[in-house]
């Protein structure tokens, strides 16, 4: 009696087992499936820090560009206020350092061009070709200042 008990237990008992493993393959299934989406998520994350992250090195670079860029205009501000514009003679104009502000700089005569654009240039004295007499030029922008033979004055007198 224990044979046919035996013949009939004994492939339900592996039929059992193999209902389990295929339980237990699905859930693997299942967590597979899981774990694949929770790591293209991650991705994503990782992704999207990454480009956080490049954008804010961009915005420092910015902040740290515009920070110079403020310095260099306060700079400029506080340079400019030591010169002041004036008539060298014909109408000519070319801006030299405030007597106030010399102290024991020799004074000299700066471009109004190079001025108006933010830098100082000190224009160098020449001849014309017909030596009619001298004139000024700014190295920088090759801007000529003809102050006549007259009256012209130079940077240190007032």
């Amino acid at each position: 009696m224990a044979m046919w008990l035996d013949s009939i237990m004994s492939p339900l008992n592996a039929a059992g087992q193999t209902i389990e493993k295929l339980i237990e393959t699905r859930d693997l299934v299942k967590f597979g499936d899981t774990f694949r989406k929770l790591f293209a998520e991650i991705l994503a994350a990782q992704k999207g820090a990454m480009a956080a992250q490049q954008r804010e090195a961009e915005l420092l670079n910015r902040i740290g560009a515009l920070e110079k860029e403020v310095t260099c205009f306060e700079t400029w501000e506080r340079e400019k206020q030591r010169y002041e514009r004036r008539n060298v003679g014909f109408g000519a104009y070319a801006y030299i350092l405030k007597k106030a502000e010399r102290g024991t700089e020799t004074p000299y005569w700066a471009c109004t061009k190079c001025y108006e654009d933010g830098k100082i240039r000190t224009l160098q004295n020449g001849r014309f070709e017909k030596g009619t007499g001298p004139y000024w030029r700014c190295p920088d922008c090759r801007n000529d200042i003809d102050p006549g033979t007259s009256s012209a004055k130079w940077p240190n007198d007032d």
